[in-house]
């Protein structure tokens, strides 16, 4: 009994996923996509999430000093490290969604 609960349980929490999925790939193409004039700070946020939702922890080398765009999109990144897939998506939605509306 326990076993099917587990089972159906696990399947729900994966079809919740790919909705959560869907949303917010729809979400990042609109985004992108948007004539939107989104400041540094809220870009760099989105950026992080959005990195973390598609990649996971960051698996680059922090860029040379004197690359401040690189440097402020790697921090922005790694500030995500240890964030679960599905946290960061949420957070990459509700983002997101503040700016869209």
């Amino acid at each position: 009994m326990n076993q099917i609960l587990n089972m159906r349980l696990h399947f729900i929490k994966n079809i919740i996923i790919i909705i959560m999925e869907k949303e917010f790939n729809e979400i990042a193409e609109k985004i992108m996509n948007s004539e939107l004039k989104l400041d540094n700070d809220d870009l760099l946020i989105l950026y992080g999430y959005y990195k973390q939702s598609t990649i996971g922890d960051c698996n680059i080398n922090k860029p040379f000093f004197f690359d401040t765009k690189g440097t402020a999109k790697y921090d922005a990144w790694i500030a995500n490290n240890g964030m679960k897939k599905e946290l960061a998506m949420k957070r990459y939605i509700r983002k997101a969604n503040m700016h869209l509306k």
